[in-house]
């Protein structure tokens, strides 16, 4: 049995940002306090910076958020990320981060992984730009950069570009309470944009509906499904972690294709204090076979200040081989 536990103490405090443009942001940071048995003693700090959740549907609002943590034995992970929205819809979305906390890989049909030093760099920025005026569909196109100095791979840096649609009909996209959002991706890697020679060109295929339906009193049923499929020698399929899965460690699981459903039901406890219980399940193909897992579990949402529209995120999944994981995060799984 494999249990992890990780806990984050969010001493929080609310600030008004003023922003360039004519709207202003709310500001929260969250000190962090965990522990992994892979890492032990993680310590470090997260900060928010978003606009009005009633007004993030009118444009021209900018998200940011970012955190620096590290370990008593030198590994360190600082990242940032910016998503903004344009008065004519458009959006960007940018990424940046930084680590050389280690590598893990479970042996097929081990419990133990075998360990591989590494620093690891990544930029990633995606566009959304609205078909029409009077539609909810977007072109999606993005481009991702790498660079890794692994103990087992040795140097690499590639780069990748993406192209999709998507149709998002949610009220908002932090704490959606109604509607849904439907994604389609394709990323191709050619031997070109590789620093090593690579057999064949690598592609991934990923398709991602969401849907979100208000019950009860103040109550969300949230509902996931996604497909992903890959070929070549860079992409990989994953299952597990703090956000699909949560009953097994982050990226338990890796193949060439994977299907897998969520379904969580969202609740008022007490007024920034939130509950959620959810199932979910999935198949991921490793080598010829095909594996299905499960599980199930409950949660906790704590909202910060100063308006409580960040979350806080307590998850205990449940898998069905005995497996189980305590997950914090924030905001919600998806």
């Amino acid at each position: 049995m494999v249990f992890r536990t990780v806990f984050v103490a969010a001493v929080v405090m609310g600030v008004t940002e003023s922003a360039v443009a004519k709207d202003s942001n709310q500001l929260t940071f969250s000190p962090i306090f965990a522990y992994d048995p892979v890492y032990q003693s993680i310590l470090g700090i997260a900060l928010f910076s978003y606009p009005d959740q009633d007004e993030t549907k009118l444009g021209g609002n900018v998200f940011r958020q970012g955190s620096v943590m590290g370990t008593w034995d030198g590994y360190v992970r600082l990242s940032a990320m910016e998503n903004r929205t344009y008065l004519d819809r458009r959006q960007r979305e940018l990424s940046v981060s930084l680590n050389n906390f280690f590598d893990y890989e479970f042996p097929e049909g081990s419990s133990q992984y075998n360990r591989y030093d590494r620093w690891q760099t990544r930029i990633n920025s995606e566009w959304s730009l609205p078909i029409s005026d009077s539609t909810a569909w977007s072109w999606l196109y993005g481009v991702s950069l790498e660079a890794e100095r692994h103990d087992r791979d040795g140097n690499t840096t590639k780069g990748y570009p993406s192209v999709g649609v998507e149709r998002d009909r949610r009220d908002r996209s932090m704490n959606t309470r109604i509607g849904d959002v439907l994604s389609s991706r394709i990323s191709v890697l050619p031997d070109a944009l590789h620093s090593q020679s690579i057999d064949e060109a690598g592609w991934r295929w990923q398709a991602d509906y969401r849907h979100y339906q208000p019950i009860l009193a103040h109550s969300v049923l949230a509902s996931r499904l996604e497909v992903e499929a890959s070929d070549g020698d860079v992409f990989v399929s994953s299952l597990g972690g703090s956000n699909q899965l949560r009953g097994f460690v982050e990226e338990r699981y890796e193949g060439k294709m994977k299907v897998a459903g969520q379904l969580e039901l969202r609740f008022p406890i007490w007024k920034w204090i939130a509950g959620a219980t959810f199932i979910e399940t999935g198949q991921i193909k490793t080598h010829s076979e095909w594996r299905t897992l499960s599980n199930g579990g409950v949660g906790l949402r704590f909202g910060l200040p100063p308006d409580g529209a960040v979350l806080l995120r307590f998850d205990y999944g449940i898998a069905d081989n005995g497996d189980n994981e305590v997950f914090v995060n924030f905001n919600q799984a998806f």
